[in-house]
């Protein structure tokens, strides 16, 4: 037997039809918003990744030499493909161009649960227009995607980097070590923040305000968070900009349905590329794999030689998506057909097939007994691939142009004419 690579899932119909049901809502709701679907090459050149990324996410990439030498890798997510076509092919496009995407991709990388060598992305990108009201946008459409999935426990977490990024700069640390606080501060530790600043011998009043943004949020209001930041802009005044807009995104977040969610400054994203807005949206009950979207402002379209043009987005995690429902208890049984037709001899193979045929071209999803079983066992057949009707054809049905329909959860039997059933099935949809 050959085992599946390491890091990888096969997924049974039950498991597909719960997949296709979650990424049909958030198709539906993110076409609502006016965004539309594109697709990208499952590789692409290895410099696409290194360029964005640098040297160092070589370890975690799938990479190859084609026959012609060419350096190439799969795909490790998928915003950096959208950037590379949107330079090649959709720079002259009004604007804003609203893109969405679904597709597998990856990392070689430890795998655990909530985090595979093959993952599935959800994601959106918002190219040309930076208004208040479009980057507030980016956290109401993701909010929505989730809620229209039927998660109900999860947080949505807002902060604006340019804020935190004003003030760290006053520390005038080297850009390597400012890209070091950062990774610090994206994971919370704040004492190594803390332990970090100090051995960089920076000024104690700045590492107190940095670490009073990387703390706030975590307890009281949205109200008092802003009060503190407000607070905070009296002694920085190159953060009142910054601020003032993060307000007003927060005022076109609230003013499209959004109220639920929660400030933290603290939130950088990790990620050199993010600018103003960030936010990521965590469920609790995924323990340590928690966070399944994350997303913001950026600017990446530079780095692939195209002009500098607005940019913002988010990536939703399918699968972390996917397992926070199950969590929940949210679960969808496999979609079987409608109809399931049972010849009762050989004599009525032909008959059953064509009127098959017939009800499919309807559009109904129609099946008949392919293995020439008795109507025991093939009743019990229909009943275990969840058939909504099964219905028995003799030689009386044959002739009289009649039938009897079953319908397996009730038990009921209907008569009719055979030349009804099709609108009667479709009637029951």
């Amino acid at each position: 037997m050959i085992k599946r690579p390491r890091g990888t899932r096969d997924f049974v119909p039950e498991e597909m039809a719960f997949r296709k049901i979650i990424l049909n809502k958030l198709t539906n709701t993110g076409e609502k918003y006016g965004y539309s679907e594109i697709k990208m090459p499952t590789f692409e050149r290895l410099e696409l990744f290194t360029k964005r990324s640098g040297e160092d996410i070589m370890g975690q990439l799938y990479h190859f030499s084609d026959k012609g030498g060419r350096e190439l890798a799969l795909r490790p997510e998928l915003t950096a493909s959208t950037m590379r076509f949107y330079v090649s092919s959709m720079q002259n496009r009004p604007k804003p161009l609203k893109l969405y995407y679904f597709d597998n991709c990856f990392r070689y990388e430890r795998p655990q649960k909530g985090r595979y060598r093959e993952f599935w992305q959800f994601g959106v990108e918002m190219i040309g227009c930076s208004t208040e009201l479009a980057v507030a946008e980016m956290p109401v459409l993701a909010n929505d995607m989730i809620k229209s999935a039927g998660l109900e426990k999860y947080e949505i977490k807002i902060g604006y980097l340019e804020i935190i990024n004003n003030i760290l700069k006053k520390t005038e640390l080297q850009e390597i070590d400012m890209g070091a606080a950062m990774i610090l501060i994206d994971k919370a530790n704040i004492d190594g923040v803390e332990e970090f600043l100090y051995e960089k011998n920076c000024d104690p009043k700045l590492i107190s305000d940095i670490l009073k943004l990387t703390m706030m949020g975590e307890e009281g209001e949205n109200s008092s968070v802003l009060d503190q930041l407000l607070e905070l802009a009296e002694t920085h005044g190159d953060i009142k900009g910054p601020l003032e807009r993060f307000r007003n995104i927060l005022k076109g977040m609230e003013l499209l349905g959004l109220k639920r969610y929660t400030i933290e400054p603290g939130i950088v994203r990790g990620l050199d590329y993010y600018t103003g807005l960030v936010f990521e949206v965590e469920c609790k009950d995924l323990g340590a794999q928690k966070q399944i979207c994350g997303g913001g402002e950026y600017s990446l379209i530079p780095l692939f030689g195209g002009r500098e043009t607005a940019t913002a987005g988010f990536a939703l995690g399918f699968d972390r998506l996917q397992e926070a429902l199950i969590q929940e208890g949210r679960s969808y049984s496999i979609n079987g057909t409608d109809i399931f037709l049972i010849p009762v001899s050989q004599n009525e193979i032909g008959f059953v097939a064509a009127m098959t045929s017939e009800l499919r071209n309807m559009g109904l999803k129609a099946d008949m007994e392919l293995r020439g079983r008795n109507i025991s066992k093939a009743l019990k057949y229909a009943n275990a691939i969840g058939t909504k009707f099964a219905c028995i054809i003799g030689e009386n049905e044959v002739n009289e142009g009649k039938v009897t329909v079953k319908d397996m959860r009730s038990g009921e039997q209907i008569a009719m004419g055979s030349a009804q059933l099709g609108s009667y099935l479709l009637e029951q949809e």
